[in-house]
């Protein structure tokens, strides 16, 4: 693995400190890796916010944001990712909105399906995704092509 990046929020920066303490890797931390804003829902039960997903995934929550606009942060992420790491194997440690977003645009399924599973099956915890740069299918990156993704709960 070439370098970590991780969403900014403190619970994030923490586990990866502590997962690649001592291991000489780079670890940048990234704001577009951060869950979606929930806005006025941000720190409410999961359960209260799970029921009002569906709602969301064009139109931003109040003082939020929408979760096509999570996408559209990590499509830039991936963009910048695939410009400086080509060649290189990426770990990124991010949320579940984010995971969503990597499954939208790497592997096709649509957003829609994504966010009314996850609000069915409930629960929470952040996400892993690790693959080798350039060689991950991106069908809004052009010349990206396939190769496993690698999916894990943080």
């Amino acid at each position: 693995m070439d370098v970590v990046c991780a969403s900014d929020l403190r619970r994030v920066v923490q586990t990866v400190e502590i997962a690649f303490a001592g291991g000489g890797k780079e670890i940048r931390v990234d704001r577009r890796l951060r869950e979606c804003d929930y806005g006025i829902y941000n720190g409410r039960p999961v359960s209260e916010v799970a029921a009002l997903r569906s709602r969301h995934i064009d139109t931003p929550w109040s003082g939020g944001q929408s979760y096509r606009q999570v996408v559209a942060e990590m499509a830039g992420f991936l963009r910048e990712v695939m410009d400086e790491w080509q060649g290189g194997l990426v770990l990124a440690v991010s949320h579940s909105a984010n995971r969503w977003a990597l499954q939208n645009l790497l592997d096709g399924t649509p957003l829609e399906e994504l966010v009314l599973t996850r609000r069915l099956s409930g629960g929470r915890g952040g996400s892993t995704a690790s693959a080798e740069v350039g060689r991950v299918g991106c069908p809004s990156l052009p010349g990206w092509v396939s190769s496993p993704m690698v999916w894990g709960s943080h």
